[in-house]
């Protein structure tokens, strides 16, 4: 994908195309990149740079896109490819962080959060996704109270609960933690292994920290 940066103090608009599907996959699904969807925006390079630490290296600081960018001659916009980064995922992430709610999806899919976290970790800027996560876990327990009790429904607690845990919000992990033991029929652990876990969630997930399981 691509971007457009504004200057500073330059307004911004953003151009996306996103598409979400209202079902909720497993959460041993991972997520899967639309790369090939061309997608392309235009953002301000204030914004980017005052949510993320990443951002602000990489536009003020002495990388080749830095001094780019800050060269007399550069155009504005400016253009900056991000190569790695799947288009819509970072399309949601520049409308949460640019304030534009109706580019915003009312409950992504739960392999869709915890991509989200990833990239939110990715750019350190987590902090600006935060309020956004809340709201999600919010509707989504919502819907948990409307949804049967059955295995698929456990492993979306299961996803929901990992993405508190990324997302650094004690009271929602909390109460999804306490959800999940109540929800949950049989052992949490295999009988022959104890580090062997029969949640959906296994312990050297990327999203985990090492030291989280004794690393």
């Amino acid at each position: 994908m691509s971007t457009s940066l504004d200057g500073p103090g330059d307004p911004g608009s953003m151009d996306s195309s996103t598409s979400e599907s209202s079902a909720v996959p497993s959460v041993l699904e991972p997520y899967v990149p639309l790369q090939h969807l061309p997608i392309h925006l235009r953002v301000s390079s204030s914004v980017l740079c005052l949510v993320s630490r990443v951002f602000d290296i990489m536009l003020n600081g002495s990388m080749a896109e830095a001094i780019a960018f800050r060269a007399p001659n550069s155009p504005r916009p400016f253009p900056l490819t991000l190569p790695e980064d799947d288009g819509p995922l970072f399309s949601i992430l520049a409308n949460v962080v640019h304030h534009r709610a109706s580019g915003v999806p009312l409950l992504p899919p739960i392999a869709t959060l915890l991509a989200l976290a990833t990239l939110a970790d990715k750019y350190d800027c987590t902090a600006a996704l935060m309020p956004y996560a809340v709201l999600w876990l919010q509707r989504a327990a919502s819907q948990s109270e409307r949804e049967k009790e059955d295995h698929h429904e456990f492993e979306r607690k299961c996803g929901l609960l990992l993405f508190a845990y990324v997302m650094d919000l004690p009271i929602h992990f909390a109460q999804l933690s306490w959800d999940v033991l109540l929800t949950h029929r049989g052992p949490l652990i295999d009988e022959m292994d104890v580090r062997g876990l029969r949640l959906p969630i296994p312990a050297d997930h990327e999203l985990l920290k090492h030291d989280l399981h004794g690393m």
